[in-house]
């Protein structure tokens, strides 16, 4: 199945690696690699949906109510934020976003805008108009060149996929916007270190889908190479939902971790859009 509940997996299964790597701020390749032994399950009890999966939620029920991005996105900030950590378990935003959801500015370069984009890559039938709104959605929060062009990046490639075209058309229409692809995946999992920006993560999340096998394999390799994971994880997801689908029994088990206002939200939005 193709859905935006793709994003929502890779956000949820990153989210105790993303908070594991940020606070011993070491590389610990044997645990990120720990959940996908074969003799356990890929979701752990203390697992958490996070700021991704709200705000990809956000632009969907802006999407599916005609109303802006921007009104969505501070509609279901103020809302989570006035819920309380005990409550919303990982979903704390960035600081950059709640500096502007409490009248900030908007110059944000994080990867923010590309975490949230996924439904943008479904609801429009041109290349041209999920590029325009995207950077619409981006510029409310992300008016910044680099969030903006990885933004365009993810966006495109979920539209490609959903599209069925192939991984080197997806790739070459990325390297539009960003420098390299050209990672080495051993190198990564040794080497690379927690960025929230939208360039130093945004290209790593892609290639971890471009050189994956299926589904499950994208959220392996966006795991193992450690940093932001949940971001990481979420982007590469979203692109792999589109490409491979998503297998029925993630969707499932996921939807333990969800608000059903959520569920109810990426069940509509898939209903009418991801068919």
């Amino acid at each position: 199945m193709k859905s935006i509940i793709g994003a929502v997996i890779g956000d949820v299964v990153g989210s105790i690696y993303e908070t594991y790597e940020y606070q011993t701020k070491q590389i610990d390749l044997s645990h990120r690699l720990s959940i996908f032994k074969k003799d356990k399950d890929i979701f752990e009890s203390d697992m958490s949906f996070t700021d991704d999966s709200v705000l990809t939620c956000a632009i969907a029920d802006a999407i599916l109510h005609g109303q802006t991005y921007e009104s969505k996105l501070r509609e279901f900030g103020l809302k989570e934020e006035n819920l309380g950590l005990d409550i919303y378990g990982r979903s704390r935003f960035g600081a950059n976003f709640l500096k502007w959801l409490h009248g900030g500015g908007n110059d944000s370069f994080g990867n923010g805008c590309a975490m949230r984009v996924s439904p943008i890559g479904y609801a429009y039938d041109s290349l041209e108009e999920t590029l325009k709104q995207a950077e619409i959605s981006c510029k409310c929060t992300h008016d910044n060149v680099d969030a903006i062009n990885m933004t365009k990046a993810v966006v495109g490639a979920i539209f490609l996929a959903r599209n069925k075209k192939d991984k080197n058309q997806i790739k070459e229409f990325c390297l539009e916007y960003i420098s390299t692809l050209d990672f080495n995946l051993e190198k990564l999992q040794k080497t690379y270190l927690f960025d929230a920006s939208a360039i130093g993560s945004v290209p790593q999340a892609i290639y971890c889908f471009l050189i994956s096998t299926d589904f499950v394999d994208t959220l392996k390799n966006s795991i193992s190479i450690g940093g932001d994971s949940d971001t990481i994880a979420c982007i590469a997801c979203s692109i792999a939902g589109a490409y491979f689908g998503v297998p029925n029994k993630l969707a499932l088990e996921v939807q333990r971790f969800i608000p059903s206002e959520y569920m109810n939200i990426i069940n509509a939005f898939d209903e009418k859009y991801c068919k």
